[in-house]
């Protein structure tokens, strides 16, 4: 892969994995909350187990590409 590319897919993986982490913290807030009132919290649950399955992906893609990175003597 061009490494340009790469780079450039790299820091929009960054950029992805930092606002998907606020949507993490935002939806264990709302988890929280539910819990706290004593509601159903089922579907807010399986959402963060959904949102935490997708940030481990993005954070494995990044790994990957610094990797390749690195192997191409670029970083």
């Amino acid at each position: 892969m061009d490494r340009s590319l790469l780079l450039s897919q790299l820091v929009f993986t960054e950029k992805h994995i930092s606002v998907h982490a606020r949507h993490l913290l935002q939806q264990e807030a709302i988890v929280d909350e539910l819990e706290r009132r004593g509601l159903d919290a089922t579907y807010a649950v399986s959402t963060l187990r959904r949102l935490k399955q997708t940030q481990a992906m993005l954070i494995a893609d990044r790994d990957r590409m610094r990797a390749a990175l690195r192997n191409s003597g670029v970083d």
